[in-house]
């Protein structure tokens, strides 16, 4: 597809509505059990176009129109992505609120988004008069069987659906995401910086029309399918991809012979352990992973499982998303302790890595910034700017002083929190959050590329290392039963490293509600108390 300016969602997925009419867009497993899929909700381009129009005519119907902002908080499925487009289609904003943040937090996510209508789950449909943040709203339950279903969203429409034309500044996806002050912050995707976050990823690979993708990141699945694509969501619950059945997805694969795969560290690991063990796996051309770092073992069990395939590791945020990629098989095991290589920089963003301890001024010249770069091999906070960078956090003063940087140019730079520095050759290298620092006896670390030495110990699930009351901490996840030698083999990695550590093995380390890949260090403080 070509860097088209005007690149609009809802007319390029129209067009494949005409043109690839039988073609199977999107299918999302909705019954399971150990062994196979009981029941999916599949759509041809199209039973989307018809499930599309129907929505729009509906919307309207209801008095949703352009700018309004309408919260889909449901399990992902085809009506949910239909719905996507239709409320793209008629100028309006589908709001996300991630179910991850909480309760209390979701329903001060609510009320931020001053929406004007809800799709949700029946529950929270029926409990509309109890909260402030649901009764102005239209409430609709994503269940036929219930009160106000999505039924009651569509109406009858044939034919190609209508689209607003709309500016590149018009609000495209608001989503809101758990915040440190109490406060979620909700990123505001504009049309524009949809358009070339699309752009951005469509030049680090582009999926082949027809091309059959799976994903576990559901709203990805736009991408595949403005591409001509099918995607195919795989049987697991969404909220803990990292507890997928390998072999009942490894099944799902050949059911619909995918042939490329996007997915989270823990979902990936998981399946290439069930896909290993198989005579006969299935074939892929393609396997993209991204959301965390990625650990070098999943690197290196990927390339033994497909060693001929387009394999890639991208990195990015909700913020900026991709910033960098790289081939697979550039990135080896013996490079855990330096940091995870992420590669080069994408054509559609400018990467600054600044010193840390650095004291930014408000609307700096860009001059400034750049006095302020890290030489090659020197750990600095990455910043980001590009028209694929998200501008702001709606109505978040705080969130918007912490993390944007408006020169005196005019150009907006974002801090990303995360500490890097690049190599001779501008290969970017990840070593961590700059809030996981750790300060022990007039010393300071980053603990992710200890953690990334201990995680290729042969029985080592997971590792992480925090502060402690006098010395730092390290969690271990075990899943083997050799304690005795796998924690000679982690001291001796302390020892290299001149780290004193207090070692606590626990069934589970926490890790994010998302992509179940990210450590949740918070938690873990939390034990500590």
């Amino acid at each position: 597809m070509s860097h088209d300016s005007s690149f609009n969602i809802s007319e390029v997925i129209q067009q494949h509505v005409k043109n690839r009419s039988t073609q199977l867009a999107i299918s999302i497993p909705r019954k399971w059990d150990d062994k196979s899929i009981l029941l999916s909700d599949d759509l041809s381009f199209s039973d989307l176009g018809e499930m599309v129009g129907s929505l729009v005519a509906g919307l309207k119907d209801n008095g949703i129109k352009a700018n309004d902002r309408v919260i889909l908080l449901f399990p992902v499925s085809s009506p949910m992505i239909a719905l996507m487009i239709a409320i793209f289609s008629i100028g309006a904003v589908p709001t996300f609120i991630d179910p991850g943040m909480g309760f209390k937090k979701a329903m001060k996510a609510m009320k931020a988004a001053e929406a004007v209508a809800i799709v949700t789950i029946p529950k929270i449909v029926r409990m509309k008069w109890l909260f402030n943040a649901l009764r102005k709203l239209k409430c609709f339950s994503y269940t036929p069987d219930s009160e106000k279903p999505l039924g009651s969203l569509q109406a009858d429409f044939s034919g190609p659906w209508p689209i607003l034309s709309s500016s590149g500044d018009r609000e495209g996806i608001v989503t809101f995401t758990s915040g440190t002050s109490g406060l979620p912050k909700a990123a505001n995707r504009t049309l524009s910086i949809l358009q070339q976050q699309h752009h951005a990823l469509s030049s680090v690979w582009v999926p082949k029309e027809g091309e059959v993708s799976m994903t576990c990141f559901p709203v990805s699945s736009l991408f595949y399918i403005c591409h001509g694509a099918t995607c195919i969501l795989p049987a697991v619950d969404m909220k803990n991809p990292g507890q997928v059945n390998g072999n009942l997805v490894h099944q799902q694969m050949k059911d619909y012979s995918v042939s490329s795969l996007f997915g989270a560290p823990a979902f990936l690991e998981k399946l290439m352990d069930s896909i290993g063990v198989h005579e006969e796996k299935h074939p892929l051309e393609t396997i993209v992973t991204g959301g965390a770092p990625t650990p070098y073992r999943l690197v290196d069990k990927i390339q033994e499982l497909y060693p001929s395939g387009n394999n890639l590791v991208i990195y990015g945020s909700t913020e900026a998303e991709p910033i960098a990629y790289s081939p697979l098989n550039a990135m080896k095991s013996s490079f855990a302790g330096k940091g995870y290589f992420v590669g080069g920089i994408v054509d559609e963003a400018n990467v600054l890595l600044i010193r840390s301890s650095s004291e930014l001024i408000i609307a700096p010249p860009q001059d400034y910034l750049d006095s302020l770069k890290t030489a090659p091999y020197e750990l600095g906070e990455l910043i980001v700017s590009g028209g694929h960078v998200v501008e702001e956090y709606l109505n978040h003063p705080e969130a918007n002083r912490n993390t944007k940087i408006r020169t005196k140019e005019g150009t907006l730079w974002h801090r990303t929190g995360d500490l890097a520095y690049f190599d001779l050759d501008g290969g970017l290298w990840l070593v961590g959050r700059d809030k996981d620092i750790i300060r022990f006896e007039g010393h300071s670390f980053s603990p992710s590329p200890i953690e990334a030495e201990i995680d290729l110990v042969s029985g080592v699930m997971r590792s992480a290392i925090i502060s402690g009351e006098y010395k730092p901490v390290l969690f271990l996840e075990l899943h083997a039963n050799q304690e005795k030698e796998i924690l000679v083999n982690i001291e001796s990695i302390l020892t290299r490293n001149k780290l004193n550590c207090e070692i606590k093995v626990i069934e589970k380390i926490p890790v994010d509600n998302r992509h179940n890949s990210k450590i949740n260090r918070v938690q873990l403080k939390e034990l500590l108390k």
